[in-house]
Parts: C-alpha cells; sequence; structure tokens
C-alpha cells in the first residue's frame, strides 16, 4: 500500500518537472536561447546546430517526464 502511494508522489514529481522544463523550453525556443542566458548562451545566430540539437534533447526529456509522470499517477504498471 505505501509502495503505491511512493509511486504516486515520484509521478506528482515528474509531472511538475516536466511542466516546468516544457515552460523553459518554450520561453527559450520563443527567444532563441538557451541555458537561460541571453549573454552568452547558444543563440540560433551564433550556432544553429547546437541549439536545434539542444531543443530536440530537452524536448525529449519534457516528453519522458509528461508520459513516466502521468503513467505512475495513473497508476499502471
Amino acid at each position: 500500500m505505501a509502495s503505491e502511494k511512493n509511486k504516486r508522489w515520484i509521478g506528482i514529481v515528474a509531472l511538475a518537472l516536466g511542466v516546468l522544463l516544457g515552460l523553459m523550453l518554450f520561453f527559450e525556443i520563443r527567444d532563441g536561447t538557451l541555458s537561460g542566458s541571453t549573454s552568452n548562451g547558444m543563440t540560433i545566430s551564433s550556432n544553429p546546430i547546437t541549439f536545434y540539437v539542444s531543443t530536440v534533447l530537452q524536448g525529449l526529456a519534457v516528453l519522458l517526464l509528461l508520459s513516466t509522470g502521468l503513467s505512475m499517477i495513473k497508476g499502471k504498471k
């Protein structure tokens, strides 16, 4: 019984982290800057390959966190 409660909390935390990381990704894409820095960040103008690879990897992390969080909250095995 306690194991199911712990899994549910882990799912809620994973879902919250996924939402926060997704919001961060949205604003980084909108600004064209990664790492939250507008001064020395990875911008599209300086190195587009780095920007796109980092954006894709961060997007995959968002999808993984959201899907894991939802599946743990629903109680799927």
